[in-house]
Protein backbone atom coordinates (compact mmCIF):
# COMPACT_ATOMS: atom_id res chain seq x y z
CA UNK A 1 0.00 0.00 0.00
CA UNK A 2 1.35 3.41 -0.92
CA UNK A 3 2.23 6.03 1.69
CA UNK A 4 -0.51 8.32 0.37
CA UNK A 5 -3.12 5.59 0.97
CA UNK A 6 -1.89 5.20 4.54
CA UNK A 7 -2.17 8.93 5.00
CA UNK A 8 -5.72 8.91 3.67
CA UNK A 9 -6.65 6.25 6.24
CA UNK A 10 -5.10 8.28 9.05
CA UNK A 11 -6.99 11.36 7.88
CA UNK A 12 -10.15 9.28 7.68
CA UNK A 13 -9.64 8.04 11.24
CA UNK A 14 -9.23 11.57 12.58
CA UNK A 15 -12.24 12.83 10.61
CA UNK A 16 -14.36 9.90 11.80
CA UNK A 17 -13.33 10.59 15.36
CA UNK A 18 -14.58 14.18 14.98
CA UNK A 19 -17.70 13.23 13.00
CA UNK A 20 -19.05 10.35 15.09
CA UNK A 21 -19.91 11.48 18.56
CA UNK A 22 -18.56 9.79 21.67
CA UNK A 23 -21.86 7.99 22.39
CA UNK A 24 -21.75 6.29 19.02
CA UNK A 25 -18.08 5.34 19.29
CA UNK A 26 -18.37 3.98 22.82
CA UNK A 27 -21.32 1.79 21.79
CA UNK A 28 -18.88 -0.30 19.78
CA UNK A 29 -17.39 -1.66 22.99
CA UNK A 30 -20.60 -1.91 24.99
CA UNK A 31 -22.56 -3.96 22.50
CA UNK A 32 -20.24 -6.06 20.39
CA UNK A 33 -17.62 -8.73 20.70
CA UNK A 34 -16.71 -8.90 17.01
CA UNK A 35 -16.17 -6.35 14.27
CA UNK A 36 -16.51 -7.55 10.68
CA UNK A 37 -14.61 -5.63 8.01
CA UNK A 38 -14.72 -6.74 4.36
CA UNK A 39 -11.42 -5.90 2.65
CA UNK A 40 -10.65 -5.52 -1.05
CA UNK A 41 -7.32 -6.68 -2.42
CA UNK A 42 -6.75 -4.74 -5.65
CA UNK A 43 -3.32 -6.26 -6.24
CA UNK A 44 -4.41 -9.07 -8.53
CA UNK A 45 -5.87 -9.00 -12.06
CA UNK A 46 -9.35 -9.54 -10.63
CA UNK A 47 -10.04 -7.70 -7.39
CA UNK A 48 -10.57 -10.01 -4.42
CA UNK A 49 -12.76 -9.62 -1.33
CA UNK A 50 -11.87 -11.23 1.97
CA UNK A 51 -13.03 -10.73 5.56
CA UNK A 52 -11.26 -9.46 8.66
CA UNK A 53 -12.98 -10.45 11.92
CA UNK A 54 -11.77 -8.56 14.98
CA UNK A 55 -12.50 -10.51 18.17
CA UNK A 56 -12.29 -7.93 20.93
CA UNK A 57 -12.41 -10.16 24.07
CA UNK A 58 -9.63 -12.47 22.86
CA UNK A 59 -7.66 -9.68 21.13
CA UNK A 60 -7.40 -11.68 17.92
CA UNK A 61 -8.01 -10.97 14.25
CA UNK A 62 -9.13 -13.74 11.94
CA UNK A 63 -8.62 -13.43 8.20
CA UNK A 64 -11.31 -15.34 6.30
CA UNK A 65 -10.04 -15.63 2.75
CA UNK A 66 -11.93 -17.91 0.36
CA UNK A 67 -9.15 -17.66 -2.24
CA UNK A 68 -5.88 -17.74 -0.30
CA UNK A 69 -2.81 -16.78 -2.27
CA UNK A 70 0.74 -17.10 -0.90
CA UNK A 71 2.00 -14.30 -3.13
CA UNK A 72 -0.69 -11.92 -1.76
CA UNK A 73 -0.64 -13.03 1.90
CA UNK A 74 1.87 -10.36 2.99
CA UNK A 75 -0.06 -7.60 1.17
CA UNK A 76 -3.37 -8.74 2.69
CA UNK A 77 -1.81 -8.84 6.17
CA UNK A 78 -0.45 -5.34 5.61
CA UNK A 79 -3.89 -4.10 4.58
CA UNK A 80 -5.37 -5.62 7.75
CA UNK A 81 -2.60 -4.07 9.88
CA UNK A 82 -3.17 -0.62 8.42
CA UNK A 83 -6.88 -0.84 9.14
CA UNK A 84 -6.16 -1.95 12.70
CA UNK A 85 -3.93 1.11 13.15
CA UNK A 86 -6.77 3.25 11.79
CA UNK A 87 -9.08 1.80 14.46
CA UNK A 88 -6.41 2.58 17.08
CA UNK A 89 -6.66 6.26 16.14
CA UNK A 90 -10.46 6.27 15.97
CA UNK A 91 -11.08 4.55 19.29
CA UNK A 92 -8.07 5.46 21.45
CA UNK A 93 -10.08 7.36 24.07
CA UNK A 94 -13.00 4.92 24.14
CA UNK A 95 -10.74 1.92 24.70
CA UNK A 96 -9.28 3.49 27.82
CA UNK A 97 -12.63 4.75 29.13
CA UNK A 98 -14.46 1.49 28.56
CA UNK A 99 -11.73 -1.03 29.48
CA UNK A 100 -9.76 1.09 32.01
CA UNK A 101 -6.55 0.11 30.27
CA UNK A 102 -4.72 1.03 27.11
CA UNK A 103 -4.41 -1.48 24.31
CA UNK A 104 -4.19 -1.30 20.54
CA UNK A 105 -6.08 -3.13 17.83
CA UNK A 106 -2.75 -3.22 15.97
CA UNK A 107 -1.32 -5.44 18.73
CA UNK A 108 -3.95 -8.16 18.16
CA UNK A 109 -2.71 -11.50 16.86
CA UNK A 110 -3.60 -11.97 13.18
CA UNK A 111 -4.20 -15.51 11.96
CA UNK A 112 -6.06 -17.53 9.34
CA UNK A 113 -8.38 -20.27 10.64
CA UNK A 114 -7.96 -23.62 8.93
CA UNK A 115 -11.69 -24.14 8.43
CA UNK A 116 -12.26 -21.44 5.78
CA UNK A 117 -13.95 -22.85 2.66
CA UNK A 118 -12.09 -22.29 -0.60
CA UNK A 119 -14.14 -21.03 -3.52
CA UNK A 120 -14.08 -23.16 -6.70
CA UNK A 121 -13.51 -20.21 -9.05
CA UNK A 122 -12.02 -16.71 -9.08
CA UNK A 123 -15.21 -14.63 -8.98
CA UNK A 124 -17.40 -15.66 -6.01
CA UNK A 125 -15.27 -14.03 -3.30
CA UNK A 126 -17.82 -11.29 -2.57
CA UNK A 127 -20.60 -13.82 -2.02
CA UNK A 128 -18.35 -15.89 0.24
CA UNK A 129 -17.45 -12.78 2.25
CA UNK A 130 -21.13 -11.91 2.71
CA UNK A 131 -22.00 -15.47 3.72
CA UNK A 132 -19.13 -15.51 6.25
CA UNK A 133 -20.63 -12.41 7.90
CA UNK A 134 -24.25 -13.57 7.74
CA UNK A 135 -23.63 -16.66 9.81
CA UNK A 136 -20.17 -16.38 11.30
CA UNK A 137 -20.62 -19.14 13.86
CA UNK A 138 -21.24 -21.59 11.00
CA UNK A 139 -19.03 -19.85 8.44
CA UNK A 140 -16.93 -22.96 7.84
CA UNK A 141 -20.00 -24.31 5.99
CA UNK A 142 -20.20 -21.21 3.77
CA UNK A 143 -19.15 -23.16 0.66
CA UNK A 144 -22.33 -25.24 0.88
CA UNK A 145 -24.41 -22.10 1.48
CA UNK A 146 -22.89 -20.28 -1.49
CA UNK A 147 -23.50 -23.22 -3.81
CA UNK A 148 -27.09 -23.45 -2.57
CA UNK A 149 -27.58 -19.70 -3.03
CA UNK A 150 -26.11 -19.70 -6.53
CA UNK A 151 -28.20 -22.69 -7.58
CA UNK A 152 -31.40 -21.02 -6.33
CA UNK A 153 -30.74 -17.81 -8.29
CA UNK A 154 -29.99 -19.48 -11.62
Amino acid sequence: MFAQDRMKLSEFALTAKETFNYDFRSTVFEKCEKIFIPLLDKGIPRNHWFLMVIKIPSKEVEIWDSLPCRTRETARNELASILLKTLDIMFEDEIYIFFHERWLFSSFKIFRPGCVPVQPNDFDCGIYTIKFMEDFENASKAGDKVRSYLNSTM
